[in-house]
C-alpha cells in the first residue's frame, strides 16, 4: 500500500520540477561580468556530396542540407557558483545552459531533471571544469564530442583546475585525459545525480554537435597517437568493426557476411574488447574501415588517409555525421544500404540487412578505386 501510495501521490509531487535553460550564455555572462575569452574564431565547414551513379535524390538532397555549416566563435567562461547535474551545467538564477537541442530533450526526459528535491549534493573550492557532459559516456562521443572541447579550452585554464567527472571513471577516459596531461589526481569523480556547487566553474560555449574543426580535432588524435600508438608490432590495413556482441546489433545478417568480408583481407575487431590504448594501435595503420552506424567508426580518428564503408538502414538513411566525420579527417567515404527486418521506429536501435552479393560487388568498387580507378560512393541492397 505505502508503495503504490508513492507511486501515484508522492512520485507525481517530488518529480513534478520544470527546468528552465539559458539560451544565451555569452549575453548572460557578459551581463553579469564574469570572466569572458575567446578561445576559437568562428569558422564554416563544407562537404561535397558523393558523386556515384544511382545515389536516390532524397539522399543528395540531405547531404546537400548537411553539407554546409556554419560555427559561431568559442569561448571560455568563469561562472561563479555554477552547478554541475546530470550532465548539464546549471548557473546561479537556476537555469540550465542549453548545449543543443537534443541534449536539452534528453535531459527533460531524465527523472534528474524533473525532480524538485536534491539529497545529494558537494561543494568543490576552487576552479573546477566539467568534463562529462549529456552522452559523453558513449565513446564515440568522449572522442568526437568532449576531447576537442576539452583540448581547444585547455591552455586557457588556470594551471590548478580539476576536472569533475562521472563516477565510475570509464577506462577510455583515463587513457585519453592521460594523453592530454590530466592525470587521475586532478580528476573529482561525482555520481550524476549528484548537483557539485563549484565555486568557479569554467565552461567552454560549444560550438556544434560532435563536429569540429579539423585542426581541434587532430590536436587530439595526435595527442592520442603521440602517448598509445607507439610500437612496433603490425597493424591491419583492412578491418570490419563487428557490434556482434553489443546490445544494439544493427546489422541483423553480419555473421553471415564475415566470411565474404574475411576473404577480402578484412581483419574482425570488437572495439568492446579492446582499451582506447589498443584501439589506437590497431587503426593507426588502416587504410580500409567497414562497419554499421555506431561509435566504433570513431576510430577513424586514428587512421591514416583511408575509405569507410559504412552499413546502413535504408530506413534512416542517410545519417550524415560519418559521412561528415570522415570528410573533415580527409578521408574518403562510401555507404551501402540495405532493408530493416523489422519494423522499428528508434534512430540508434534498428535491425537491417545487407546482401551479399551487392556487398561483394561494392567491395570489388570500392577496393579498385583505392587503386585510382574510380568507385562506386553510394549503393543500395535490396
Amino acid at each position: 500500500m505505502l508503495k503504490l501510495l508513492k507511486k501515484s501521490v508522492w512520485n507525481p509531487i517530488v518529480n513534478s520540477a520544470r527546468p528552465k535553460f539559458c539560451g544565451r550564455m555569452l549575453d548572460h555572462a557578459l551581463s553579469k561580468r564574469w570572466p569572458v575569452e575567446k578561445i576559437h574564431e568562428p569558422f564554416k565547414l563544407e562537404f561535397s556530396v558523393p558523386d556515384s551513379e544511382g545515389i536516390p535524390q532524397n539522399i543528395k538532397d540531405t547531404l546537400e542540407r548537411h553539407g554546409r555549416i556554419e560555427f559561431p566563435a568559442q569561448y571560455l567562461v568563469c561562472i561563479p557558483g555554477a552547478s554541475t547535474l546530470g550532465g548539464l551545467v546549471k548557473i546561479p538564477s537556476g537555469e540550465f545552459l542549453a548545449e543543443s537541442d537534443w541534449r536539452v530533450r534528453d535531459f527533460k526526459l531524465s527523472d534528474i531533471s524533473r525532480s524538485r528535491f536534491r539529497r545529494h549534493k558537494l561543494s568543490l573550492d576552487g576552479d573546477c571544469y566539467y568534463l562529462d557532459l549529456l552522452f559523453s559516456a558513449n565513446y564515440g562521443h568522449w572522442l568526437s564530442d568532449e576531447m576537442p572541447k576539452l583540448a581547444t579550452a585547455l591552455p586557457f585554464l588556470p594551471p590548478a583546475t580539476q576536472f569533475i567527472i562521472s563516477d565510475p571513471i570509464q577506462q577510455f577516459k583515463l587513457e585519453s585525459l592521460s594523453a592530454l596531461g590530466i592525470g587521475r589526481d586532478r580528476l573529482i569523480p561525482v555520481k550524476g545525480y549528484y548537483e557539485t556547487r563549484c565555486e568557479r566553474l569554467w565552461h567552454a560555449t560549444p560550438v556544434n554537435d560532435m563536429v569540429w574543426n579539423a585542426k581541434m580535432v587532430r590536436q587530439v588524435r595526435e595527442a592520442l597517437l603521440q602517448t598509445h600508438g607507439q610500437g612496433s608490432e603490425p597493424s591491419p590495413e583492412r578491418i570490419f568493426i563487428s557490434r556482434n556482441s553489443v546490445h544494439m546489433k544493427r546489422l541483423a545478417n553480419e555473421d553471415e557476411l564475415l566470411p565474404l568480408v574475411e576473404s577480402y583481407g578484412y581483419k574482425v575487431i570488437r572495439p568492446e574488447n579492446h582499451t582506447l590504448a589498443q584501439q589506437v594501435k590497431i587503426f593507426s595503420k588502416a587504410r580500409q574501415v567497414m562497419g554499421a552506424y555506431g561509435a566504433g567508426l570513431t576510430n577513424l580518428l586514428f587512421c591514416p588517409p583511408a575509405r569507410l564503408f559504412e552499413l546502413q538502414d535504408s530506413h534512416f538513411a542517410p545519417r550524415p555525421w560519418f559521412w561528415k566525420w570522415a570528410t573533415m579527417l580527409g578521408h574518403d567515404y562510401g555507404s551501402i544500404m540495405g532493408p530493416m527486418t523489422e519494423n522499428l521506429t528508434d534512430y540508434l536501435d534498428t535491425r537491417f540487412t545487407i546482401h551479399p552479393d551487392p556487398l561483394k560487388q561494392y567491395l570489388e568498387s570500392s577496393l579498385s578505386a583505392a587503386d585510382g580507378r574510380p568507385g562506386k560512393q553510394w549503393m543500395v541492397s535490396q
